[in-house]
């Protein structure tokens, strides 16, 4: 099932349109001391969001995976697989 919650400009609105959801759709989001859904953050993340198209986030998410799998079936340097990851990403 496919929730939305839009960032707008009001953080409160987003806050509490974030802590409406169910717990199955926010389980992975890391929690505030006081087990709430840290929103500032993905307050932040979803007021910038729109810069991004589908096929640019899927593009580096691919990216992403294989660079995974070059640091974890290879023994090239991590470091390097990482930068060459950033650099795809950054010029894609």
């Amino acid at each position: 099932e496919n929730r939305r919650v839009k960032a707008g400009g009001n953080y409160g609105a987003f806050q509490s349109a974030l802590g409406a959801l169910p717990e199955s759709a926010t389980a992975h989001i890391p929690k505030t001391k006081e087990g709430k859904a840290n929103a500032y953050p993905l307050f932040l993340a979803a007021q910038r969001s729109g810069k991004f198209t589908t096929a640019s986030l899927r593009k580096s998410l691919e990216a992403c995976l294989e660079a995974n799998r070059r640091l974890v079936t290879t023994s090239l340097d991590h470091q390097l697989v990482l930068h060459q990851l950033v650099a795809r990403i950054l010029t894609s």
